[in-house]
């Protein structure tokens, strides 16, 4: 299956969020996706059908439904994934704690500029 940015980050935020015991609904992926409900219900069923998640019961709201991985690690993501993990992870090991400092400052600063809720307001 041919993967598109939106797929893979769908893909990446699932498996993060199961690997910390969290459950992901549909529209907290279109939140963290920042797409609306509508693409995000075609992106849900395009991955459901190339078998990599799959619709579960939400385990406290009977109502809602979770988002679950399916990806094992024989899978070309799983794959891709592991090596892009690996190679960024050898990237922040061989800094000086000195680098890693000013690249954490330089992050922390860019993210801060990106975040809307931070942005100067204009005066109406």
């Amino acid at each position: 299956m041919e993967m598109n940015d939106a797929d893979l980050s769908a893909l990446a935020h699932l498996l993060q969020a199961d690997h910390e015991g969290r459950a992901l609904r549909p529209i907290d992926l279109s939140r963290l996706l920042n797409i609306s409900t509508a693409s995000t219900t075609t992106l849900i069923d395009r991955l459901e059908t190339s078998g990599h998640l799959t619709r579960g019961a939400h385990p406290t709201d009977k109502r809602a439904l979770i988002l679950i991985p399916t990806m094992g690690e024989d899978t070309d993501v799983y794959q891709t994934f592991s090596v892009i993990y690996q190679r960024m992870l050898a990237v922040a090991q061989s800094l000086t704690p000195i680098e890693a400092a000013t690249v954490g400052k330089f992050l922390g600063q860019i993210t801060a500029a990106l975040d809307p809720a931070s942005a100067p307001r204009s005066p109406a």
